[in-house]
């Protein structure tokens, strides 16, 4: 369903793309490029990447080699789909089309002048650091939540085995 949906957002704006491009759509796609917005997206695919197999790697470990073999192909399988879907081919065009529908000319033009400066260069720069120390220190809320809604869960029903345990290899399909 996701993925439909983003092949058809992808659709609408290839379709929009096709169409002579306004003020706002040239501004935009000057500004998404003075952004590095593709670097960016990269950086997001190796996080997803990397947050998929620390997550798999918890509940890989529990399962029977084969299983395990199974599921890491499937995984590997799946982010490959969505990261073609996602391309930066088929996602750039999104990006103009959003940035020049939601900012007017004359704001795209003052983003644009902002990041050309070299403090607008030194944020673009420190975005990505910036971005994976807030995800790092997020991640210890999370912990914190998940911890918390597991022994929610245990209480509401002592049927649930306890996180600690080792499920059977029946367990997983």
């Amino acid at each position: 369903m996701i993925v439909a949906s983003i092949f058809g957002s992808v659709t609408y704006v290839h379709a929009e793309a096709t169409s002579p491009p306004t003020n706002s759509t040239i501004l935009a796609e000057e500004l998404v490029n003075l952004l590095h917005l593709e670097k960016s997206a990269e950086s997001l695919k190796t996080n997803i990447q990397r947050t998929t197999t620390a997550i798999a790697g918890n509940t890989l470990t529990r399962m029977s080699p084969e299983i395990r073999e199974r599921a890491e192909k499937q995984s590997n399988e799946s982010l490959n789909i969505i990261f073609s879907a996602m391309s930066w081919d088929k996602m750039k065009p999104i990006y103009v089309s959003v940035y020049a529908e939601t900012f007017s000319a004359g704001e795209l033009q003052v983003m644009i002048n902002f990041y050309k400066t070299e403090t607008g260069q030194k944020w673009i720069e420190k975005q990505p650091h910036l971005q994976a120390a807030i995800m790092q220190k997020s991640m210890g809320v999370l912990g914190d939540i998940q911890s918390k809604i597991m022994e929610s869960m245990k209480s509401l029903s002592p049927a649930l085995p306890a996180t600690s345990s080792t499920p059977s290899a029946t367990h997983w399909p």
